[in-house]
C-alpha cells in the first residue's frame, strides 16, 4: 500500500496549520460572542408566572389586611376611649385616623402601579444589561422577577408586586411610615381590651365571641406588623441617610466600605423627595444623622 509522506517542517504545511486554527479561533469567538449578547431565556418560566400570580394575590392580602386594620380601630379600639358620640374630640379622632387610613391606601397604590423607572435606550453608557440587551446605567440592575432593568433599584418587594426603584421609593418610604404608626396604634389601643375579653370569655359571661376574637385577631396582627414593619423602617431610613440601595448596602458591607454616592444628610435626602427638603431645619438632619450613626455603630 502506497503511503503519503508528508512533511509537518514544510513551510506549506504551517502555513495551512496557522490559517486552520485562525478560523477556528475566529468562529469560536464569533459563538462566545453570540451567546453572550444572546438574551437568556428564562429557565422556568411556569415559575415566573407562579411568582408574579402569588404577588397579585400578597397585594390583594395586603389591601385586605390595611382594610381589616382600620375596622377593627374604629369598631372596637375606638370607642374604647369613652369619647362622647359626635363630640368634637369624636369627630377630631374619626377624621385624623380615617386620614391616616385613606393615605395608607393611596400610597400603597402608588408604590404597587408606579413605574420604577426604566433605562432609556439611547442612554450613554458603556455598561449593557445581558438579559434585557439595553444600556444599564449607573446604579440599575436587573430584576429577574420582573424580567426588567430597573433605574436605581433598591429590592423587589412581594406585597407590592413590583421593584422598588427611582420614582416610587418616596411612596413606598411614606407608605412604610404611616404603616408603622397605624399598626403601632391598632396594638397599643388592643392590646388593654385583650385581657378582659379573655377573662369575660373564660368565665363564660355574655359577651360575643365574634368581638373577642375580633380583637385577638387585631391585636396580635397588629403587633407582628409592627414588630416587622418597624425594623424595615429603621434599614430603610439607614440607607436614605447614606444615599445606598440594599443590593449597594449588601455589597458594601461585604467590602467594608462607605457609601460612594453620600453627600450629606440634606442632599441625600433631596435625591429620593426632590428639592423639599431643603426647607427642613438643619437640626432636624443633624438629629438624623446622630440618630443613623447610633444606628449603624459609627464613631
Amino acid at each position: 500500500m502506497a503511503r503519503c509522506a508528508v512533511d509537518v517542517h514544510s513551510p506549506e504545511f504551517l502555513a495551512t496549520l496557522s490559517v486552520a486554527f485562525e478560523n477556528m479561533s475566529v468562529a469560536g469567538f464569533r459563538r462566545t460572542e453570540q451567546r453572550r449578547r444572546k438574551p437568556k431565556q428564562p429557565t422556568s418560566k411556569p415559575s415566573r408566572i407562579g411568582s408574579r400570580a402569588c404577588g397579585r394575590i400578597l397585594v390583594i392580602l395586603m389591601q385586605i389586611f390595611i382594610a381589616f386594620q382600620i375596622d377593627g380601630f374604629y369598631r372596637l379600639t375606638l370607642p374604647w376611649f369613652g369619647l362622647e358620640e359626635r363630640s368634637v374630640l369624636d369627630c377630631i379622632a374619626k377624621l385624623v385616623f380615617l386620614s391616616v387610613g385613606v393615605l395608607i391606601e393611596v400610597f400603597y397604590s402608588c408604590t404597587s402601579f408606579i413605574d420604577p423607572g426604566s433605562p432609556k435606550i439611547d442612554s450613554q453608557t458603556k455598561d449593557w444589561c445581558n438579559c434585557c440587551m439595553a444600556p444599564k446605567p449607573e446604579r440599575c440592575h436587573h430584576c429577574s422577577t420582573c424580567c426588567r432593568c430597573v433605574l436605581r433599584m433598591d429590592h423587589h418587594c412581594i406585597f407590592t408586586n413590583c421593584c422598588v426603584g427611582r420614582h416610587n421609593q418616596p411612596y413606598f418610604l411614606v407608605f412604610l411610615l404611616l404603616t408603622t404608626i397605624g399598626a403601632a396604634l391598632a396594638a397599643l389601643t388592643a392590646a388593654p381590651q385583650i385581657p378582659g375579653a379573655l377573662l369575660s370569655l373564660f368565665l363564660g359571661e355574655d359577651v360575643k365571641h365574634v368581638r373577642t376574637l375580633h380583637l385577638l385577631i387585631l391585636g396580635i396582627s397588629a403587633t407582628c406588623a409592627f414588630l416587622l414593619l418597624w425594623n424595615l423602617l429603621l434599614a430603610q431610613l439607614h440607607l436614605l441617610l447614606r444615599n445606598e440601595t440594599t443590593i449597594e448596602s449588601l455589597r458594601n458591607w461585604a467590602e467594608r466600605c462607605p457609601s460612594a454616592y453620600d453627600r450629606g444628610v440634606r442632599q441625600n435626602i433631596a435625591e429620593i423627595f426632590g428639592t423639599p427638603s431643603r426647607y427642613v431645619p438643619q437640626v432636624i438632619l443633624d438629629l438624623l444623622d446622630g440618630a443613623d450613626q447610633f444606628l449603624s455603630g459609627d464613631d
